[in-house]
């Protein structure tokens, strides 16, 4: 109540004189105290007060009462003579300040009592988690929480749980039944979905005759497998088939399939006793692109998406003696040696840019045209592709553009000494340049550009996983691996090399030089008549290089008779796994893209240009254990000018006569495992980004 107001009604009543002004000698009683207040009441909630009157005569004292509104009292009370009683005055409390006045009326005049009171409405409450209740209280004037009694039925967070109870304050539950009497099914519950049944996986009998079987009453027992299930080995004259749940052997029958069916051919059958497979057929593109500009130079791929460049064919003139097949090439670099089927130094060889009209552009894994990035007058070569960016070297200075937009994002004025001399790890492009100073290893990123000056000669940089730089000098002769306290190295080699490939600790420089796990190096030391190829790919503890070969083993011949070779070897000590010839003409082929496969230890795939009498021909080859175990020939024998593998698909660009195209074909079951053409180098072997 104001103080105002109440100095107002104290004013009205002074010492309890009643309103004709006698005092309590003259109305026979008083009460007490002067003025009650109330303070702060819940709305809707009451608060009672009691206010004493006393008879100040020996005679009895009847009085009437009266409160004004929200205020009540009881009508009448007796006083005795000389006695006291207590009155209670009740409040009934709303939602705002109330002041109000008590009314005690005699024979000879009424005694006014003051009243004040705040009436208070409470907070909104709401509880925060299950098995809380929240209340407001009127003495914090704030909502406080307080557990639910332990038992109290809830409902639990989880789908998983039923039958919950709050127990201190948290809502438990027991795991939900999800058992639908089906033996054969695995029963769970999942927390997205609920129960979820599975279907049970039956062991295999260990009898080849017979198959697995699941009773929803008894769970899972054996059957016989169909008639005709091999059980042993088979070939076209003797062939180990059930009959009857039993294995026997019986002679195999005319058309009885001998070998299964790949992507690239159909099944095998037998023919007068011999496993004759069909016409292999031709591998059609899953997807055609047409391009209305000439792909030049190599293509990569990063996460799905692949990336080159185009120029427009009026700006493109022949490159001088260039007249062979176009390759993937590795960015540029130059070759150890012959060209040998493998990449060249040259542009792609539709041509060399000559002034402007150039693009980069970039395509989803199924075709679908991305972005298109105008190079301007001078064009540009892709260099490499990070997760971060798209590397590309253009007018003497090194872009980094996005690989969402094509956009520019990061430039420096210093170019790499070529693409195998560039390297990237998580946010940063890694380089070899020359400076005013020498040679530095530069590290292009979002802060900006750092050196950090080399006190040697270096042609090629590799990342090992833990980031490390590796590298090969100047003249390809000495390797320079990473030691643990921040030095290297160096490690000489007895042949020169130029290209380098580090995995899993271990490094290639150039096909014949492996620097083990162990840290000891080994020479891949080749027969008579044979030449290791560059560049090598390494992981999954193997590597693989390209080399060739003259027909007769051990013996030398001329150049162009020499055949096209492939063979894995390990990381650990050097020795050869095994060897798998790729074509008979060396000079006649061009391997435009090679890629380590998870099949198995060393498995490639290897896509090619090659020649023979009847013609060119594009081939998809996939080679494991010496063995060339797959190959499909491109549908029309388009030539190739680049092409890289994405998880179960090939992306080539190609040429049909005077078309171009982007094509797509189908990978699946094969599966490229990272390390591959056309990046320089990478980190662990990684050298076609996925």
């Amino acid at each position: 109540m104001p103080r105002t107001r109440l100095l107002a009604l104290l004013c009205l009543v002074p010492a309890c004189r009643g309103t004709d002004g006698l005092d309590p000698e003259v109305l026979g009683f008083k009460t007490s105290p002067p003025t009650v207040v109330y303070g702060r009441v819940l709305e809707g909630t009451t608060k009672a007060l009691p206010v004493s009157i006393t008879s100040v005569t020996r005679a009895d004292q009847e009085l009437t009462l009266t409160a004004s509104d929200p205020f009540t009292v009881q009508a009448t009370v007796s006083v005795p003579g000389g006695a006291t009683v207590e009155v209670p005055v009740t409040f009934h409390a709303g939602r705002t300040v109330t002041e109000g006045l008590l009314r005690v009326r005699g024979p000879n005049g009424e005694a006014l009592v003051p009243l004040a009171a705040t009436g208070v409405h409470p907070l909104d409450c709401t509880p925060s988690k299950k098995c809380v209740t929240s209340q407001y209280s009127l003495e914090l004037d704030r909502c406080v929480e307080s557990n639910e009694p332990d038992g109290t039925m809830c409902e639990p967070d989880s789908i998983c749980l039923e039958k919950g109870t709050c127990r201190a304050g948290a809502c438990e539950g027991v795991p939900r039944a999800c058992d639908d009497k089906d033996a054969c099914t695995d029963d769970g519950c999942s927390p997205d979905v609920g129960c979820v049944h599975t279907a049970k996986v039956c062991p295999t009998p260990a009898n080849p005759c017979h198959a697995a079987s699941c009773s929803a009453a008894t769970g899972c027992g054996e059957m016989n497998a169909p008639d005709d299930t091999t059980c042993g080995s088979v070939d076209c004259v003797t062939a180990h088939l059930c009959v009857s749940g039993g294995c026997g052997a019986y002679a195999a029958p005319e058309g009885f399939v001998c070998a299964p069916a790949t992507p690239c051919r159909g099944e095998s059958h037998c023919h007068d006793q011999k496993c004759v497979p069909p016409d292999a057929g031709l591998l059609a593109p899953k997807e055609v692109v047409p391009l209305t500009e000439v792909p030049v130079g190599p293509m990569f791929a990063e996460q799905g998406n692949v990336y080159f460049t185009v120029c427009a064919p009026e700006l493109l003139v022949p490159a001088p003696g260039d007249a062979g097949p176009a390759d993937a090439g590795d960015g540029g670099a130059a070759d150890a040696g012959d060209d040998a089927g493998l990449p060249d130094a040259g542009a792609a060889d539709g041509g060399m840019p000559r002034d402007a009209g150039c693009a980069l552009v970039s395509y989803t894994f199924n075709g679908i045209d991305r972005w298109r990035a105008e190079l301007g007058q001078d064009g540009g070569a892709l260099v490499h592709v990070t997760a971060e960016g798209v590397a590309v070297l253009r007018g003497g200075v090194l872009e980094l553009r996005s690989r969402t937009t094509g956009a520019l994002r990061l430039a420096t004025a210093l170019a790499p000494l070529s693409p195998r001399a560039i390297a990237a790890q998580g946010r940063a492009l890694f380089f070899l340049a020359r400076t005013d100073a020498g040679l530095a290893l530069a590290r292009l990123e979002d802060a900006g550009t750092t050196l950090v000056p080399l006190p040697f000669t270096a042609q090629a940089l590799a990342l090992d996983e833990a980031g490390a730089p590796w590298f090969l000098d100047g003249d390809g002769r000495a390797l320079l691996a990473p030691v643990p306290d921040g030095g290297v190295r160096v490690v000489a080699l007895d042949a020169g090399a130029q290209d380098l490939c580090v995995a899993e600790g271990a490094a290639v420089a150039g096909p014949e030089h492996v620097l083990l796990t162990d840290g000891g190096l080994v020479h891949l030391a080749f027969d008579a008549g044979e030449r290791g190829l560059e560049p090598a790919l390494a992981g999954g503890g193997t590597g693989v290089a390209f080399f060739r070969q003259c027909p007769e083993p051990l013996s030398s011949c001329q150049v162009a008779d020499e055949a096209l070779w492939v063979h894995a070897f390990s990381l650990d000590d050097g020795h050869v796994l095994w060897r798998a010839a790729v074509a008979p003409r060396a000079e006649q082929a061009r391997v435009v893209d090679a890629e380590l496969l998870v099949q198995g230890a060393g498995s490639l795939l290897a896509v090619s240009n090659q020649r023979d009498d009847a013609g060119a021909h594009a081939y998809l080859d996939a080679y494991a254990r010496g063995q060339q175990v797959l190959r499909g020939e491109l549908l029309a024998d388009p030539e190739l000018l680049a092409a890289v593998a994405v998880p179960g698909r090939l992306v080539a660009t190609v040429r049909h006569d005077a078309a171009l195209a982007l094509e797509t074909f189908e990978l699946r079951p094969l599966e490229p495992a990272g390390s591959a053409w056309p990046r320089a180098q990478g980190v662990g072997g990684s050298r076609a980004a996925r």
